[in-house]
């Protein structure tokens, strides 16, 4: 995959359109791995003051959908969100925190889309999802929907 392909996938022309929470949801939740390269070529053309904006804006999202009882799994997000927004903070230059950053983001993204499992009962049904698919579900729950979570299985975040 080509930086291009990238743009194409987040629905944007050039990395100055990379601004929108969307931006950053098509980038985590996307179903398939991206190269960590076009990852850090990215990385280092957004403007990371707004791309730290939206990584505490998403992780907020994410973390207000999960039932309060679950608090080891709030805790691991809101631990992920404070190091990805200490390093979207890099000195003018450094493309080492580039590295980092980009890195890191993809670590969470196999963590959230592809590795780790949850456990979602619905309707007498229990379904193992990752992170992402099951967070969605916590927000039905929150409309009224009926369903048992449990993140046990994927708090190994980091552990693969």
């Amino acid at each position: 995959m080509d930086l291009e392909r990238l743009y194409e996938i987040l629905d944007i022309e050039d990395p100055s359109e990379f601004m929108y929470f969307e931006n950053l949801a098509e980038l985590l939740e996307y179903e398939d791995p991206f190269d960590p390269d076009v990852v850090y070529q990215l990385m280092g053309q957004v403007d990371l003051e707004t791309f730290c904006q939206l990584i505490e804006s998403y992780f907020d999202d994410i973390i207000g959908s999960i039932p309060g009882e679950e608090s080891e799994m709030i805790q691991l997000l809101e631990s992920e969100k404070d190091n990805l927004m200490t390093l979207c903070k890099p000195e003018e230059g450094d493309d080492h925190g580039i590295l980092r950053l980009s890195d890191r983001l993809m670590l969470f993204k196999e963590w959230y889309s592809e590795i780790a499992s949850c456990s979602v009962e619905k309707d007498d049904e229990v379904t193992m999802m990752p992170p992402r698919d099951a967070f969605a579900e916590a927000r039905l729950a929150r409309l009224g929907e009926e369903i048992v979570l449990d993140f046990s299985s994927a708090l190994n975040y980091g552990d693969e």
